[in-house]
């Protein structure tokens, strides 16, 4: 397994795309006209709307930077029935160790999507059958 690949289901790509899709096309084009509009009124060392559209305008870039990284180097799944736990295997489970925590008769279900998460939050070995 390729750490640096980002290991997706469709929907969660897809979802990835349209926020970067509205950050590029909307967030960053009215942040930039807030900055401009802030601009023109003058003196931008005690302009608040100047300094907060420019904060936003940094964790805006930043996180279309972050999509954009993780949007390139994904890798979508295939959902898959097996009995061996595997990317794409969906998982369910009644004894997990949250929905203990939550006191909750309902089965956790997981499309798995990450092994990390596997082994930590199921106790499951990666690569074992499932019964």
């Amino acid at each position: 397994m390729n750490d640096s690949i980002n290991y997706l289901s469709a929907e969660s790509l897809v979802t990835l795309k349209k926020e970067r899709d509205t950050l590029k096309d909307v967030t960053i084009p009215d942040i930039a006209k807030r900055i401009d509009e802030a601009k023109q009124q003058g003196d931008l060392s005690e302009n608040a709307e100047y300094h907060q559209a420019r904060e936003d305008m940094s964790w805006a870039q930043g996180r279309l930077q972050e999509l954009d990284q993780i949007i390139n180097n994904s890798e979508v799944i295939v959902k898959h029935d097996t009995n061996v736990v595997s990317l794409g295997s969906t998982i369910k489970n009644a004894n997990t160790p949250l929905s203990a925590r939550k006191k909750s008769t309902q089965p956790k279900v997981t499309f798995l999507t990450n092994p990390r998460s596997v082994e930590l939050f199921w106790g499951i070995k990666w690569g074992r059958g499932w019964r």
